[in-house]
């Protein structure tokens, strides 16, 4: 996937593969500005205009989400994949109330539904994403809310139909450590009761941690680490994971400083021809920017994209 600027298209997502397993929860983890929220958005076919998929396949139940057109995918999304957006102040609209909101996915997906039975049914499932006075607030603002209930309004809206698979983006950012917890709860129980799968996009590893089944570990539009959350955690093989494990606080203490990872994200017109972590990373050799690693098997399931900790030759 890349973006047009003028005549010139630039890469943004490379080769990106991964899948969610049926009934699990896949963390997809990196820095902002590593593509993470438009893999999903690729998912949702709700791609910027200026964005340009220029190969390869969205399965979902076997079929390619890019061959189908978009009055197909209205009918797909909402019903049988959903998003929680990540800004929820932003992608609620400020003019209808929060019920009128939710009560729309009813509308589209469940059109035998009448205005009565599509209230009620927002109502009980204000109640079920743990708002309190959910009739109250059922004809409440956006801007009524606090930031924990917009995010549950959010989870609402999304959960509405029982989607098969649900798209998490960042949905426990700018929470409280509390209201988060409350957040991660409520969607792992909803997934139980759908018995469908989330993808959780974020950058916290505690998160992670305490949430998912599996990782996909994402840099520069790349993939460069994937496995099961022992994998990831207790067996880090690509220098960019282990240099964000690095970095989180212990509660055992700290012994002097942080580690940082040197430097920033590259931008899409700056990507190095190689490995794009290269001019970050501390075991980085000369032919590391020369050709791109491949993801390379190192255990069952766990896959690395390094020329120095996965393949161990060099290009």
């Amino acid at each position: 996937m890349g973006f047009q600027e003028d005549e010139h298209v630039h890469g943004l997502i490379d080769n990106l593969c991964f899948a969610v397993t049926e009934g699990s929860v896949l963390g997809v983890v990196g820095e902002s500005g590593c593509g993470k929220s438009m893999a999903a958005l690729s998912v949702m076919r709700l791609l910027p205009s200026a964005a340009v998929v220029q190969g390869g396949e969205i399965l979902f139940n076997g079929a390619n989400l890019l061959a189908k057109t978009e009055a197909e995918m209205e009918k797909i999304r909402g019903r049988d994949i959903a998003m929680v957006f990540q800004e929820p102040m932003t992608s609620l609209n400020p003019v209808h109330t929060v019920g009128r909101q939710i009560g729309e996915v009813f509308r589209i997906h469940r059109s035998a539904m009448g205005a009565e039975e599509r209230r009620a049914a927002t109502v009980a499932l204000l109640g079920e994403v743990g708002i309190a006075n959910p009739e109250q607030r059922c004809d409440q603002y956006s801007h009524q809310l606090s930031g924990g209930m917009r995010q549950r309004v959010m989870i609402a809206m999304a959960v509405a139909c029982g989607p098969q698979l649900l798209l998490a983006d960042e949905p426990t950012t700018a929470l409280d450590g509390t209201i988060q917890a409350q957040v991660l709860a409520l969607m792992q129980e909803l997934k139980q009761q759908t018995q469908g799968s989330i993808m959780l996009i974020t950058h916290n590893l505690g998160v992670v941690a305490e949430t998912c089944n599996d990782v996909v570990i994402m840099y520069a539009g790349r993939v460069v680490e994937s496995g099961t959350i022992g994998h990831i955690f207790d067996q880090p093989g690509h220098p960019y994971t282990r240099g964000l494990l690095a970095s989180i606080p212990s509660l055992a203490g700290n012994a002097g400083e942080l580690f940082s990872i040197p430097g920033t994200v590259p931008s899409a017109e700056s990507f190095e021809p190689g490995c794009r972590f290269a001019p970050r990373c501390q075991l980085r050799r000369e032919y590391c920017s020369r050709e791109v690693p491949p993801m390379t098997e190192i255990a069952p399931g766990h896959a690395v994209a390094c020329w120095v900790t996965g393949s161990g030759r060099q290009p």
